[in-house]
């Protein structure tokens, strides 16, 4: 349903960090990063952002890495590669700055 990976993200924090629905963002944990197109979305809290789970680079209609690279090996499904988390402390900022 969607061509890339997505990140929602709140108008307030969208605005704070110069970033509009269409920007390319770039997601980074303490493990990595990980880059997104946004969606500002009232919808979602204004302290946290939405990466929808989904396929990895090694499926031949996905790219890119999933949100699965921001979270510790040891914290993934040794099967399914999916996270068992639903939260974890990253930055966002606009690609290329």
């Amino acid at each position: 349903m969607e061509p890339d990976i997505v990140c929602q993200i709140h108008p307030q924090k969208a605005a704070a960090l110069g970033i509009q629905t269409g920007d390319r963002v770039v997601i980074a944990s303490a493990r990595g990063s990980i880059q997104a197109i946004a969606r500002v979305d009232q919808g979602i809290r204004p302290v946290a952002i939405y990466v929808p789970l989904g396929g990895d680079e090694r499926q031949p209609f996905q790219l890119r890495p999933s949100v699965n690279w921001l979270i510790d090996k040891d914290q993934r499904c040794p099967l399914s590669d999916q996270t068992n988390l639903k939260v974890t402390l990253c930055r966002v900022r606009k690609a290329g700055s």
